[in-house]
């Protein structure tokens, strides 16, 4: 998969509107890439989509594993994921 720029996916521009205000795709895509931590999101199936590209990335991350199940993304440690999405699922943990 090649190196895709934000301005190759969606107009830096365009402006992505919120309940609490609105922001161009490039300002929100240079504040992620500053924030001192890494971020991912899978979505309410479980599959990954999205990670900040942070350069200093404690734990790495490949564009191929986009839109995968997060438990083919770690089977050392599935029974871990298995349970903290579990916990996600049912209320338990919100964190």
């Amino acid at each position: 998969m090649s190196e895709e720029k934000l301005s190759e996916l969606i107009s830096p521009e365009a402006v992505i509107n919120f309940e609490t205000g609105a922001i161009k795709a490039s300002t929100l895509d240079s504040i992620i890439n500053l924030l001192p931590f890494e971020m991912g999101f899978c979505d309410a199936n479980d599959i990954f989509r999205w990670y900040s590209n942070n350069p200093d990335r404690v734990h790495g991350r490949r564009k191929e594993a986009i839109d995968r199940h997060v438990l083919e993304l770690h089977p050392k440690v599935a029974h871990h994921v298995k349970k903290l999405l579990n916990d996600f699922h049912s209320g338990a943990r919100d964190d």
